[in-house]
């Protein structure tokens, strides 16, 4: 029975995963080992208790099932033999060290059936990680475990698939990741940061599983377009309320995705870079720039110059330099329909492409934000980084680096669509036409939840952004 003990605090964050069945066995009756948990209720904010059972345990690892569930020491020992060869090693070589709050070198393994209301179809969570198991039970955190460890879903996600084991992997780097920031100074990294390098982490143990580069050319709710990515985290594009008008959380992690992996590509030491990034005494974009600084050029000490080649690439798709991927990723930029330039609303980091006319050129009006930039570029040649802007394409992006600065004007050239809310004319991403490896999109799309703490030195120092007025006028 799930008895409710009290409530938290979470935002949401998704994660593709799969599905893949598997044959679950009863618990063996002799086994006694048993421990109770405190588990946070996804759908109420409610905690409540479990009892669980040890199942399995390794040098790193302990592996503990909800007694209900029926998992079988079998499975329980494959996960560990899986963390043991290739999650743990790999994961903490290029992320770091875990805080052993219990002091006993392991990472406890919770698989339980998380309490999200998953009905059969749509999202459900796959797994997370909470902070507040990271210190001693008091009043201030009144239901932790008092240990280094993760939850991890059993249904539908299906304990020693694939994506089980990816999961593993994008949670431990949160548990590393805050076991090298928060633990230090009481200041976690911003979200983006810790969620590009979770879906690094995803990368290191299995390539890219959960298609983000075919998410993102595909675009299926059509905010990359208007230029939803990962530096605002919970925004305009992630309010729940407005869940089918562009409402696209998914996004952030396809788009973070392709950010993390070109550091990694362009870097001298690749994958090396990640450590860089957690080890910075840095928060924020900052801890970019100065890896990039020093592993990839100069240049990219400055975060306009960073972003704004990152753009490009996903319009060049050059094979070599740095506006692409060096082959690893495909993208393929189409034209767009010319039509009347027009003035949009840009969030911090936002960035669209839009299409110049037969004219080759472009000179938007003076009164674009003071953070607003433009990129006139076509598929070969040099860009253009000042007025007129020359070339096929149009880049218009936001470098403001405040994530709670407000949206600020900045001009498209020529490349309209019809809007899909309101029937309207709007502006059109290219990242829309950007195809690549066309891969099936998952047919679940389960839901991560990143649980925040109440103190306010631990909480993620990133506010949501309030929804626009006028955002698609």
């Amino acid at each position: 029975m799930k008895n409710s003990i009290g409530s938290g605090i979470f935002a949401v964050h998704l994660v593709i995963i799969g599905l893949i069945g598997c044959e679950l066995e009863p618990i063996p009756p002799a086994i006694k080992n048993k421990r109770e948990f405190y588990v946070p209720q996804v759908t109420d904010s409610q905690w409540y208790t479990i009892t669980a059972v040890k199942l399995a345990e390794s040098e790193h690892c302990i592996v503990y099932a909800d007694i209900d569930r029926n998992i079988t020491v079998s499975v329980a020992e494959a996960i560990t033999v899986e963390y043991e060869t290739r999650i743990y090693p790999d994961i903490t070589r290029v992320f770091g060290t875990i805080a052993d709050v219990d002091g006993n070198g392991k990472v406890i393994l919770l698989l339980l059936d998380i309490a999200d209301g998953y009905t059969g179809s749509g999202g459900y969570v796959a797994g997370y990680f909470h902070p507040a198991n990271m210190y001693k039970k008091s009043s201030a955190y009144p239901y932790s475990n008092e240990a280094d460890m993760l939850y991890l879903d059993v249904s539908p996600l299906i304990p020693g698939s694939k994506n089980f084991y990816v999961t593993i992997a994008h949670e431990l780097q949160h548990l590393i990741n805050f076991s090298n920031t928060v633990t230090k100074n009481g200041k976690a990294q911003d979200i983006w940061i810790d969620e590009g390098l979770a879906t690094g982490a995803e990368y290191i143990y299995g390539g890219d599983p959960h298609g983000r580069v075919a998410y993102f050319n595909a675009d299926p709710y059509q905010s990359i377009r208007y230029g939803n990515n990962f530096f605002i985290w919970n925004g305009y594009w992630e309010d729940p309320s407005r869940s089918g008008a562009y409402y696209d959380s998914l996004a952030n992690y396809a788009t973070a995705y392709l950010f993390f992996q070109w550091l990694r590509i362009h870097a001298h030491n690749g994958a090396g870079i990640y450590k860089e990034i957690i080890d910075s005494p840095h928060r924020d974009y900052r801890a970019l720039t100065a890896a990039a600084e020093q592993r990839i050029a100069s240049e990219f000490h400055n975060w306009e110059t960073l972003l704004g080649n990152w753009m490009l690439a996903n319009a060049y798709n050059a094979p070599n330099g740095f506006w692409g991927y060096k082959g690893e990723i495909k993208t393929e930029l189409h034209s767009l329909n010319p039509a009347c330039g027009r003035d949009w609303g840009f969030s911090p980091g936002e960035g669209i492409f839009s299409a110049l006319d037969e004219s080759g050129e472009f000179t938007p009006d003076s009164d674009s934000g003071p953070h607003i930039r433009y990129i006139g570029f076509s598929k070969t040649g040099s860009p253009a980084f000042a007025a007129p802007y020359a070339g096929t394409y149009l880049l218009t992006f936001n470098i403001n680096v405040d994530q709670k600065g407000g949206d600020e004007k900045g001009y498209l050239a020529n490349s309209v669509i019809a809007d899909i809310q309101a029937g309207t004319e709007s502006a059109r991403n290219a990242a829309e036409v950007l195809t690549a490896f066309e891969r099936p999109l998952p047919a679940s799309y389960p839901i991560d939840i990143r649980f925040n703490l109440d103190g306010a030195s631990s909480a993620d120092p990133q506010a949501p952004i309030q929804v626009k007025p006028d955002r698609f006028k």
